[in-house]
Protein backbone atom coordinates (compact mmCIF):
# COMPACT_ATOMS: atom_id res chain seq x y z
CA UNK A 1 0.00 0.00 0.00
CA UNK A 2 1.18 3.78 -0.57
CA UNK A 3 1.06 6.44 2.33
CA UNK A 4 0.69 10.04 1.72
CA UNK A 5 3.85 11.89 2.27
CA UNK A 6 5.60 12.12 5.77
CA UNK A 7 7.90 14.96 6.34
CA UNK A 8 10.90 13.00 8.72
CA UNK A 9 10.84 9.14 9.04
CA UNK A 10 12.95 8.08 12.13
CA UNK A 11 14.24 4.72 11.73
CA UNK A 12 15.00 3.21 15.37
CA UNK A 13 13.54 3.38 18.60
CA UNK A 14 15.96 3.35 20.69
CA UNK A 15 17.34 6.48 23.43
CA UNK A 16 18.66 8.02 19.73
CA UNK A 17 15.89 7.86 18.03
CA UNK A 18 13.07 8.43 20.57
CA UNK A 19 15.48 11.47 21.41
CA UNK A 20 15.36 12.58 17.80
CA UNK A 21 11.26 12.11 17.91
CA UNK A 22 10.83 13.92 21.05
CA UNK A 23 12.74 17.04 19.46
CA UNK A 24 11.12 17.49 16.69
CA UNK A 25 8.01 17.14 18.22
CA UNK A 26 8.82 20.13 20.86
CA UNK A 27 10.03 22.43 18.20
CA UNK A 28 6.84 21.80 16.79
CA UNK A 29 7.52 19.51 13.87
CA UNK A 30 5.44 15.81 13.41
CA UNK A 31 7.49 13.04 12.63
CA UNK A 32 7.14 9.11 11.84
CA UNK A 33 9.28 7.06 14.31
CA UNK A 34 9.08 3.20 13.87
CA UNK A 35 10.87 0.24 15.37
CA UNK A 36 11.62 -3.10 14.12
CA UNK A 37 11.56 -4.19 17.84
CA UNK A 38 8.04 -5.59 18.98
CA UNK A 39 8.47 -4.42 22.19
CA UNK A 40 11.55 -2.64 24.27
CA UNK A 41 14.35 -4.90 25.68
CA UNK A 42 14.59 -5.61 28.63
CA UNK A 43 18.05 -4.93 29.29
CA UNK A 44 20.84 -3.02 30.72
CA UNK A 45 23.02 -2.29 27.97
CA UNK A 46 24.06 1.75 28.01
CA UNK A 47 24.07 2.66 32.20
CA UNK A 48 26.30 5.82 32.33
CA UNK A 49 24.61 9.33 31.49
CA UNK A 50 27.34 12.57 31.42
CA UNK A 51 26.57 16.27 32.86
CA UNK A 52 26.24 16.91 29.43
CA UNK A 53 23.15 15.37 28.42
CA UNK A 54 21.47 16.03 31.95
CA UNK A 55 22.43 19.41 30.76
CA UNK A 56 20.29 18.86 27.72
CA UNK A 57 17.29 16.99 29.52
CA UNK A 58 17.15 19.99 32.08
CA UNK A 59 16.22 21.63 28.92
CA UNK A 60 13.44 18.79 27.72
CA UNK A 61 12.02 19.24 30.79
CA UNK A 62 12.65 15.68 31.70
CA UNK A 63 15.86 15.62 34.00
CA UNK A 64 13.44 15.24 37.38
CA UNK A 65 12.43 11.72 36.21
CA UNK A 66 15.85 10.85 35.31
CA UNK A 67 17.38 11.76 38.60
CA UNK A 68 14.42 9.79 40.16
CA UNK A 69 15.18 6.90 38.43
CA UNK A 70 19.02 6.65 38.40
CA UNK A 71 21.60 6.52 41.02
CA UNK A 72 24.89 9.88 41.13
CA UNK A 73 27.78 8.18 40.55
CA UNK A 74 29.74 9.12 43.49
CA UNK A 75 33.19 8.05 42.85
CA UNK A 76 35.14 5.45 40.86
CA UNK A 77 37.84 2.87 42.47
CA UNK A 78 40.88 0.56 41.94
CA UNK A 79 40.51 -3.26 42.81
CA UNK A 80 43.88 -4.42 42.36
CA UNK A 81 43.67 -8.50 43.40
CA UNK A 82 41.15 -7.89 45.59
CA UNK A 83 42.65 -4.59 47.35
CA UNK A 84 41.02 -1.27 46.81
CA UNK A 85 43.68 0.84 45.88
CA UNK A 86 42.16 4.42 46.00
CA UNK A 87 38.65 6.40 44.99
CA UNK A 88 38.49 9.13 42.51
CA UNK A 89 35.48 11.58 43.95
CA UNK A 90 33.76 12.66 40.97
CA UNK A 91 32.33 15.80 42.18
CA UNK A 92 36.32 17.06 43.45
CA UNK A 93 37.30 16.54 40.04
CA UNK A 94 34.38 17.89 37.91
CA UNK A 95 33.32 21.44 39.83
CA UNK A 96 31.92 22.09 35.90
CA UNK A 97 28.54 22.27 35.45
CA UNK A 98 25.12 22.21 36.82
CA UNK A 99 24.78 18.47 37.39
CA UNK A 100 27.00 15.05 38.25
CA UNK A 101 27.67 12.12 36.63
CA UNK A 102 24.12 9.41 36.95
CA UNK A 103 23.82 5.72 36.22
CA UNK A 104 20.59 4.86 34.45
CA UNK A 105 19.73 1.83 32.97
CA UNK A 106 19.34 2.21 28.89
CA UNK A 107 15.95 0.64 29.30
CA UNK A 108 15.12 3.46 31.72
CA UNK A 109 16.26 6.02 29.37
CA UNK A 110 14.26 4.75 26.64
CA UNK A 111 10.96 4.31 29.15
CA UNK A 112 11.68 8.37 30.16
CA UNK A 113 11.92 9.51 26.77
CA UNK A 114 8.82 6.99 25.65
CA UNK A 115 6.85 9.11 28.06
CA UNK A 116 8.21 12.57 26.83
CA UNK A 117 7.74 11.96 22.98
CA UNK A 118 3.95 10.43 24.18
CA UNK A 119 3.36 13.23 26.17
CA UNK A 120 3.84 15.78 22.77
CA UNK A 121 1.71 13.73 20.39
CA UNK A 122 4.05 11.07 19.28
CA UNK A 123 4.10 7.35 19.63
CA UNK A 124 6.13 4.09 17.91
CA UNK A 125 5.39 2.21 15.25
CA UNK A 126 6.64 -1.29 16.41
CA UNK A 127 6.94 -4.33 14.41
CA UNK A 128 7.73 -1.83 11.49
CA UNK A 129 11.29 -2.54 9.60
CA UNK A 130 12.83 -1.20 6.73
CA UNK A 131 13.61 -3.05 3.86
CA UNK A 132 14.15 -0.34 0.73
CA UNK A 133 15.84 2.92 0.34
CA UNK A 134 15.90 5.44 -2.79
CA UNK A 135 16.28 8.89 -2.77
CA UNK A 136 16.29 11.43 -5.35
CA UNK A 137 17.00 15.29 -4.77
CA UNK A 138 13.20 16.12 -3.54
CA UNK A 139 12.41 12.93 -1.12
CA UNK A 140 13.53 9.88 -0.16
CA UNK A 141 11.54 6.66 -0.90
CA UNK A 142 11.50 4.03 1.65
CA UNK A 143 9.74 -0.02 1.18
CA UNK A 144 8.53 -0.65 4.84
CA UNK A 145 7.74 -4.31 6.03
CA UNK A 146 5.39 -4.81 8.89
CA UNK A 147 5.16 -7.78 11.28
CA UNK A 148 1.75 -8.42 10.06
CA UNK A 149 3.27 -9.31 6.79
CA UNK A 150 1.96 -6.62 4.87
CA UNK A 151 4.70 -3.97 3.76
CA UNK A 152 3.87 -0.05 2.34
CA UNK A 153 5.79 2.32 0.30
CA UNK A 154 6.71 5.73 2.29
CA UNK A 155 7.77 8.75 0.77
CA UNK A 156 8.83 11.60 3.29
CA UNK A 157 11.64 14.52 2.71
CA UNK A 158 14.47 13.83 4.96
CA UNK A 159 14.96 9.72 7.06
CA UNK A 160 16.95 9.71 9.80
CA UNK A 161 18.82 6.09 10.55
CA UNK A 162 18.98 5.62 14.10
CA UNK A 163 19.33 1.93 14.06
CA UNK A 164 22.11 0.77 16.18
CA UNK A 165 25.61 -0.16 14.73
CA UNK A 166 24.30 -2.38 11.89
CA UNK A 167 21.82 0.46 10.83
CA UNK A 168 20.69 -0.83 7.45
CA UNK A 169 20.22 2.78 6.78
CA UNK A 170 24.24 3.14 7.01
CA UNK A 171 24.12 0.05 4.73
CA UNK A 172 21.96 1.37 1.80
CA UNK A 173 24.00 4.26 1.47
CA UNK A 174 27.35 2.17 1.08
CA UNK A 175 29.35 4.33 3.08
CA UNK A 176 32.29 3.30 5.18
CA UNK A 177 32.29 2.66 8.63
CA UNK A 178 36.17 3.75 9.00
CA UNK A 179 38.05 1.91 11.43
CA UNK A 180 38.64 -1.84 13.18
CA UNK A 181 37.64 -4.06 15.62
CA UNK A 182 38.99 -6.02 18.87
CA UNK A 183 39.57 -9.66 18.08
CA UNK A 184 38.58 -10.58 21.74
CA UNK A 185 35.57 -11.57 22.98
CA UNK A 186 33.70 -9.88 26.09
CA UNK A 187 31.43 -11.32 28.57
CA UNK A 188 28.53 -8.48 30.11
CA UNK A 189 25.81 -9.43 33.36
CA UNK A 190 23.31 -7.75 35.08
CA UNK A 191 23.77 -9.54 38.51
CA UNK A 192 23.74 -8.72 42.24
CA UNK A 193 27.33 -9.17 44.14
CA UNK A 194 27.44 -9.69 48.07
CA UNK A 195 30.65 -7.97 47.90
CA UNK A 196 32.14 -4.95 50.48
CA UNK A 197 31.83 -2.62 47.50
CA UNK A 198 30.44 1.34 48.53
CA UNK A 199 27.54 2.13 46.85
CA UNK A 200 27.56 4.75 44.02
CA UNK A 201 30.86 3.84 42.85
CA UNK A 202 32.20 2.40 39.87
CA UNK A 203 35.23 -0.16 40.19
CA UNK A 204 38.04 -0.97 37.78
CA UNK A 205 39.15 -4.27 38.58
CA UNK A 206 42.41 -6.57 37.47
CA UNK A 207 44.14 -9.25 38.80
CA UNK A 208 48.24 -9.19 38.62
CA UNK A 209 50.62 -11.81 38.65
CA UNK A 210 54.68 -10.23 39.07
CA UNK A 211 52.95 -6.64 38.31
CA UNK A 212 51.96 -8.18 34.77
CA UNK A 213 47.87 -7.89 34.46
CA UNK A 214 46.51 -11.01 34.01
CA UNK A 215 43.02 -9.82 33.50
CA UNK A 216 40.55 -6.83 33.97
CA UNK A 217 36.98 -6.13 34.48
CA UNK A 218 34.47 -3.42 35.94
CA UNK A 219 31.48 -3.57 37.80
CA UNK A 220 28.94 -0.38 37.25
CA UNK A 221 26.27 0.34 39.92
CA UNK A 222 22.54 -0.17 38.44
CA UNK A 223 20.10 1.52 40.71
CA UNK A 224 17.14 -0.91 41.77
CA UNK A 225 18.70 -2.53 45.17
CA UNK A 226 22.25 -2.18 46.67
CA UNK A 227 23.91 -4.87 45.04
CA UNK A 228 22.92 -4.89 41.69
CA UNK A 229 25.94 -4.10 39.23
CA UNK A 230 26.54 -4.39 35.90
CA UNK A 231 29.58 -6.65 35.43
CA UNK A 232 31.87 -7.08 32.31
CA UNK A 233 35.28 -8.36 31.86
CA UNK A 234 37.23 -10.42 29.06
CA UNK A 235 35.84 -13.78 28.30
CA UNK A 236 37.98 -16.48 29.37
CA UNK A 237 38.75 -18.10 25.91
CA UNK A 238 37.38 -22.00 27.22
CA UNK A 239 33.99 -20.18 28.08
CA UNK A 240 33.36 -18.62 24.32
CA UNK A 241 30.89 -20.78 22.35
CA UNK A 242 31.81 -22.29 19.07
CA UNK A 243 29.50 -19.78 17.48
CA UNK A 244 31.19 -16.65 18.11
CA UNK A 245 34.79 -17.75 17.37
CA UNK A 246 33.56 -18.22 13.53
CA UNK A 247 34.97 -16.09 11.04
CA UNK A 248 31.82 -15.05 9.36
CA UNK A 249 30.26 -13.33 12.84
CA UNK A 250 29.26 -10.15 13.38
CA UNK A 251 32.50 -8.16 15.16
CA UNK A 252 30.47 -5.51 17.07
CA UNK A 253 27.75 -5.40 19.41
CA UNK A 254 26.09 -7.76 21.60
CA UNK A 255 25.19 -11.85 20.85
CA UNK A 256 22.32 -13.70 21.93
CA UNK A 257 24.39 -15.78 23.67
CA UNK A 258 25.45 -15.05 27.00
CA UNK A 259 27.65 -16.60 29.94
CA UNK A 260 25.72 -18.58 32.88
CA UNK A 261 26.08 -17.91 36.49
CA UNK A 262 28.47 -20.47 37.68
CA UNK A 263 30.62 -18.94 35.33
CA UNK A 264 30.42 -15.82 35.85
CA UNK A 265 31.07 -16.77 39.84
CA UNK A 266 34.23 -18.39 38.40
CA UNK A 267 35.32 -15.11 36.87
CA UNK A 268 34.16 -12.48 39.81
CA UNK A 269 36.23 -14.80 42.34
CA UNK A 270 39.26 -14.96 40.12
CA UNK A 271 39.11 -10.99 39.61
CA UNK A 272 38.42 -10.61 43.83
CA UNK A 273 40.79 -13.19 44.60
CA UNK A 274 38.34 -14.02 47.11
CA UNK A 275 34.98 -15.63 47.01
CA UNK A 276 32.14 -13.34 46.47
CA UNK A 277 28.95 -14.50 45.54
CA UNK A 278 26.89 -13.59 42.50
CA UNK A 279 23.51 -13.87 42.27
CA UNK A 280 20.01 -13.29 40.59
CA UNK A 281 21.77 -13.13 36.72
CA UNK A 282 18.82 -11.12 35.23
CA UNK A 283 20.66 -11.17 31.44
CA UNK A 284 24.06 -11.82 30.28
CA UNK A 285 26.04 -11.82 26.83
CA UNK A 286 28.71 -11.91 24.99
CA UNK A 287 30.34 -9.45 22.69
CA UNK A 288 32.79 -7.72 20.50
CA UNK A 289 34.07 -4.10 20.77
CA UNK A 290 34.49 -1.82 18.15
CA UNK A 291 35.80 1.75 17.03
CA UNK A 292 34.49 2.82 13.93
CA UNK A 293 33.07 5.99 12.44
CA UNK A 294 31.23 6.95 9.58
CA UNK A 295 33.02 9.30 6.53
CA UNK A 296 29.88 11.69 6.50
CA UNK A 297 26.94 12.11 8.66
CA UNK A 298 24.48 12.25 5.97
CA UNK A 299 24.09 11.42 2.23
CA UNK A 300 21.69 14.67 0.24
CA UNK A 301 18.11 13.94 2.54
CA UNK A 302 19.53 11.10 5.11
CA UNK A 303 21.17 11.62 7.90
CA UNK A 304 22.79 9.14 10.36
CA UNK A 305 22.67 9.63 14.18
CA UNK A 306 24.04 7.60 17.29
CA UNK A 307 25.87 3.95 16.58
CA UNK A 308 24.82 4.37 12.94
CA UNK A 309 27.17 6.73 12.51
CA UNK A 310 30.04 6.01 15.39
CA UNK A 311 30.94 3.13 17.39
CA UNK A 312 33.70 3.50 20.20
CA UNK A 313 34.62 1.26 23.13
CA UNK A 314 32.43 1.81 26.32
CA UNK A 315 34.61 3.56 28.99
CA UNK A 316 33.17 6.74 29.91
CA UNK A 317 29.93 5.71 29.05
CA UNK A 318 30.24 8.28 25.80
CA UNK A 319 28.41 6.20 23.12
CA UNK A 320 24.65 6.69 24.22
CA UNK A 321 25.69 10.28 25.13
CA UNK A 322 26.72 11.24 21.48
CA UNK A 323 23.86 9.58 20.10
CA UNK A 324 21.81 12.12 21.73
CA UNK A 325 23.37 15.33 21.51
CA UNK A 326 23.32 14.01 17.91
CA UNK A 327 20.23 14.57 17.75
CA UNK A 328 19.92 17.19 19.86
CA UNK A 329 22.01 18.99 17.44
CA UNK A 330 20.13 18.02 14.15
CA UNK A 331 16.50 18.78 15.55
CA UNK A 332 16.28 22.40 15.83
CA UNK A 333 18.15 23.02 12.21
CA UNK A 334 15.91 20.32 10.30
CA UNK A 335 12.89 22.23 11.75
CA UNK A 336 14.00 25.73 10.20
CA UNK A 337 14.95 23.76 7.37
CA UNK A 338 11.25 22.34 7.09
CA UNK A 339 9.52 25.46 7.77
CA UNK A 340 11.69 27.05 5.19
CA UNK A 341 13.23 29.89 7.50
CA UNK A 342 16.92 28.48 7.39
CA UNK A 343 19.39 29.57 4.38
CA UNK A 344 20.33 26.58 1.98
CA UNK A 345 23.41 24.71 3.40
CA UNK A 346 22.60 25.25 7.13
CA UNK A 347 21.82 21.20 7.68
CA UNK A 348 25.57 20.78 5.91
CA UNK A 349 26.57 21.73 9.50
CA UNK A 350 25.34 18.69 10.99
CA UNK A 351 27.96 16.57 9.77
CA UNK A 352 30.85 19.43 9.60
CA UNK A 353 29.60 20.01 13.88
CA UNK A 354 29.07 16.09 15.18
CA UNK A 355 31.44 13.87 12.92
CA UNK A 356 34.17 15.88 14.56
CA UNK A 357 33.04 15.39 17.87
CA UNK A 358 32.06 11.58 17.20
CA UNK A 359 35.72 11.59 15.77
CA UNK A 360 37.15 12.91 18.82
CA UNK A 361 35.47 10.45 20.62
CA UNK A 362 36.68 7.48 18.78
CA UNK A 363 40.00 8.61 19.12
CA UNK A 364 40.42 8.49 23.13
CA UNK A 365 38.05 6.38 23.72
CA UNK A 366 40.26 3.81 21.64
CA UNK A 367 43.24 4.85 22.67
CA UNK A 368 42.10 4.45 26.44
CA UNK A 369 41.16 0.85 25.60
CA UNK A 370 44.42 0.26 24.41
CA UNK A 371 46.11 1.05 27.14
CA UNK A 372 43.62 -1.18 29.05
CA UNK A 373 44.50 -3.65 26.84
CA UNK A 374 47.95 -3.48 27.20
CA UNK A 375 48.21 -3.69 31.21
CA UNK A 376 47.45 0.13 31.58
CA UNK A 377 45.10 0.26 34.72
CA UNK A 378 45.85 2.00 36.94
CA UNK A 379 45.73 5.64 35.50
CA UNK A 380 43.07 7.99 36.47
CA UNK A 381 40.07 8.36 35.02
CA UNK A 382 39.87 11.51 32.45
CA UNK A 383 36.56 12.89 34.50
CA UNK A 384 36.55 15.91 32.73
CA UNK A 385 36.67 14.90 29.58
CA UNK A 386 33.96 11.84 29.89
CA UNK A 387 31.88 14.79 31.11
CA UNK A 388 31.11 16.11 27.45
CA UNK A 389 31.23 19.71 28.72
CA UNK A 390 33.81 20.28 27.28
CA UNK A 391 32.90 19.20 23.74
CA UNK A 392 33.49 22.21 21.50
CA UNK A 393 32.07 23.58 17.62
CA UNK A 394 34.77 25.82 17.85
CA UNK A 395 35.81 25.35 14.28
CA UNK A 396 31.87 25.23 12.52
CA UNK A 397 31.13 27.84 9.88
CA UNK A 398 28.31 28.90 12.58
CA UNK A 399 30.63 29.63 15.66
CA UNK A 400 31.83 33.54 14.63
CA UNK A 401 33.82 35.92 17.58
CA UNK A 402 33.37 39.20 16.81
CA UNK A 403 35.99 40.33 19.34
CA UNK A 404 39.81 40.58 19.74
CA UNK A 405 40.05 36.95 21.14
CA UNK A 406 43.44 37.74 22.96
CA UNK A 407 41.63 40.35 25.46
CA UNK A 408 39.24 37.79 26.71
CA UNK A 409 39.90 35.69 29.55
CA UNK A 410 40.94 32.41 28.17
CA UNK A 411 38.68 30.54 30.15
CA UNK A 412 35.99 32.22 28.79
CA UNK A 413 33.52 30.88 26.59
CA UNK A 414 33.30 31.61 23.10
CA UNK A 415 31.66 30.81 20.08
CA UNK A 416 31.45 27.32 19.45
CA UNK A 417 31.21 26.51 22.98
CA UNK A 418 28.35 25.20 25.45
CA UNK A 419 27.14 28.31 27.17
CA UNK A 420 27.79 27.27 30.96
CA UNK A 421 24.68 27.83 33.52
CA UNK A 422 24.89 30.83 35.76
CA UNK A 423 23.00 31.15 39.14
CA UNK A 424 21.39 34.25 40.67
CA UNK A 425 19.82 36.20 38.00
CA UNK A 426 16.99 38.23 39.51
CA UNK A 427 14.38 40.17 37.88
CA UNK A 428 12.64 42.88 39.18
CA UNK A 429 9.33 42.67 40.61
CA UNK A 430 9.80 38.75 40.63
CA UNK A 431 10.64 37.21 43.94
CA UNK A 432 12.86 34.45 43.16
CA UNK A 433 16.52 34.14 41.26
CA UNK A 434 16.78 32.52 37.94
CA UNK A 435 20.19 30.43 36.40
CA UNK A 436 20.49 31.11 32.62
CA UNK A 437 18.84 27.72 31.86
CA UNK A 438 15.46 29.00 32.68
CA UNK A 439 16.28 31.98 30.34
CA UNK A 440 17.44 29.81 27.18
CA UNK A 441 15.05 26.83 27.95
CA UNK A 442 13.04 25.82 24.92
CA UNK A 443 13.11 26.19 21.18
CA UNK A 444 14.48 29.38 20.65
CA UNK A 445 18.10 31.61 20.20
CA UNK A 446 18.86 33.49 22.99
CA UNK A 447 20.53 36.53 22.89
CA UNK A 448 22.46 37.81 26.12
CA UNK A 449 23.36 41.94 25.99
CA UNK A 450 25.35 43.00 29.18
CA UNK A 451 25.73 46.14 30.09
CA UNK A 452 28.67 46.78 32.73
CA UNK A 453 28.47 50.85 33.67
CA UNK A 454 25.64 51.24 36.05
CA UNK A 455 25.15 54.93 35.25
CA UNK A 456 24.32 54.57 32.17
CA UNK A 457 21.69 51.42 32.06
CA UNK A 458 18.83 53.57 31.37
CA UNK A 459 20.51 54.87 28.37
CA UNK A 460 22.00 51.43 27.06
CA UNK A 461 18.39 49.80 28.00
CA UNK A 462 16.80 52.38 25.57
CA UNK A 463 19.11 51.28 23.41
CA UNK A 464 18.39 47.83 23.42
CA UNK A 465 14.88 48.21 23.12
CA UNK A 466 15.32 49.22 20.01
CA UNK A 467 17.39 46.82 19.36
CA UNK A 468 14.49 44.30 20.33
CA UNK A 469 11.95 45.69 18.72
CA UNK A 470 14.15 45.15 15.29
CA UNK A 471 14.52 41.56 15.90
CA UNK A 472 11.10 41.31 16.71
CA UNK A 473 9.52 42.89 13.91
CA UNK A 474 12.78 39.97 11.72
CA UNK A 475 12.64 36.83 13.51
CA UNK A 476 9.38 36.82 16.08
CA UNK A 477 9.80 34.38 18.57
CA UNK A 478 13.04 32.73 17.09
CA UNK A 479 15.22 34.95 19.23
CA UNK A 480 14.25 35.87 22.73
CA UNK A 481 16.72 38.74 24.15
CA UNK A 482 17.44 39.40 27.66
CA UNK A 483 19.84 42.40 29.09
CA UNK A 484 22.39 41.44 32.02
CA UNK A 485 22.98 44.36 34.36
CA UNK A 486 25.21 44.74 37.06
CA UNK A 487 24.22 43.82 40.55
CA UNK A 488 24.71 47.04 42.28
CA UNK A 489 21.99 48.83 40.90
CA UNK A 490 18.20 49.44 40.90
CA UNK A 491 17.50 47.36 38.14
CA UNK A 492 14.47 49.33 35.78
CA UNK A 493 11.43 48.16 34.62
CA UNK A 494 10.96 48.71 30.82
CA UNK A 495 8.14 47.50 29.01
CA UNK A 496 9.08 45.29 25.99
CA UNK A 497 12.44 44.53 27.72
CA UNK A 498 13.71 41.71 29.89
CA UNK A 499 15.89 42.71 32.32
CA UNK A 500 18.30 40.71 34.79
CA UNK A 501 20.54 41.29 37.57
CA UNK A 502 24.03 39.67 37.89
CA UNK A 503 23.39 39.72 41.64
CA UNK A 504 25.67 37.14 42.58
CA UNK A 505 28.16 38.30 39.82
CA UNK A 506 28.69 35.04 38.05
CA UNK A 507 27.87 35.71 34.91
CA UNK A 508 30.19 38.58 34.77
CA UNK A 509 33.09 36.01 36.35
CA UNK A 510 32.09 33.21 34.11
CA UNK A 511 31.57 35.03 31.11
CA UNK A 512 33.90 38.00 31.33
CA UNK A 513 31.43 40.19 28.83
CA UNK A 514 32.88 43.62 27.80
CA UNK A 515 31.99 46.95 28.45
CA UNK A 516 28.68 46.33 25.62
CA UNK A 517 28.40 42.52 24.98
CA UNK A 518 26.39 40.34 22.62
CA UNK A 519 26.08 36.70 23.40
CA UNK A 520 23.75 34.71 21.17
CA UNK A 521 22.95 30.93 22.24
CA UNK A 522 22.02 28.56 20.01
CA UNK A 523 18.92 26.12 20.71
CA UNK A 524 21.00 23.43 21.66
CA UNK A 525 23.40 25.58 23.77
CA UNK A 526 25.99 26.62 21.78
CA UNK A 527 27.25 29.76 21.52
CA UNK A 528 26.65 31.00 18.03
CA UNK A 529 28.26 34.17 17.97
CA UNK A 530 30.05 36.52 20.43
CA UNK A 531 31.07 40.13 20.41
CA UNK A 532 32.22 42.44 22.97
CA UNK A 533 31.28 45.73 20.81
CA UNK A 534 27.56 45.09 20.06
CA UNK A 535 26.41 46.03 17.06
CA UNK A 536 23.16 45.17 15.48
CA UNK A 537 24.20 45.18 11.66
CA UNK A 538 27.17 42.86 12.57
CA UNK A 539 24.67 40.73 14.26
CA UNK A 540 22.02 40.50 11.71
CA UNK A 541 25.14 39.98 9.43
CA UNK A 542 25.70 36.99 11.16
CA UNK A 543 22.34 35.35 11.55
CA UNK A 544 22.33 35.43 7.60
CA UNK A 545 24.10 31.95 7.81
CA UNK A 546 21.45 30.34 9.89
CA UNK A 547 18.01 32.42 9.23
CA UNK A 548 16.57 32.99 5.49
CA UNK A 549 15.42 36.68 4.67
CA UNK A 550 12.13 36.95 5.28
CA UNK A 551 12.15 40.34 2.89
CA UNK A 552 12.69 38.18 -0.10
CA UNK A 553 9.57 37.50 -0.35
Amino acid sequence: MQKDSDDILIVGAGPVGLMMAAELRRHGMPCRIVERLEKPAPFCKALGITPRTLEIWDDLGIVNQALVAGMELIGLANIANGDIEHAQETSAALSEGAYGFLTLAQYEVERILTEHLVSLGGQIERGVELAEVQQNDHTVQVKLNHATGSSEIVQCRYLIGCDGGRSIVRHALQLPFEGDHYEQVFMLADIELDAPLKRGYAYKMARFENDKMLGAGACIPIPGNSRRYRFTTGAPPEMIPAELTAADQVKHGISQLGPTLEQIQEVVDWLFCAHVSASNLRWSAFYRISHRIVSQYNVCRIFLAGDAAHLHPPLGGQGMNAGLQDAYNLAWKLVLELRGLSVPGLLESYNAERRSIGQQIVDRTTARMNRVMQGNVDEQEPIRDDSQLFLNYRDSPLAVNDLDVAKINASAPFAGDRAPDVRGLKRSNVHYESRLFDLTRGTHHTLLLYTAVVGDLWTDCRQFCDICRALRQQFGSLIQTFVIAPANGTIPSIEGLSIVADSREEFAKLYSPGRSSGILIRPDGYIGYRTESFNLGRLQAYLKRIFRDQTDE
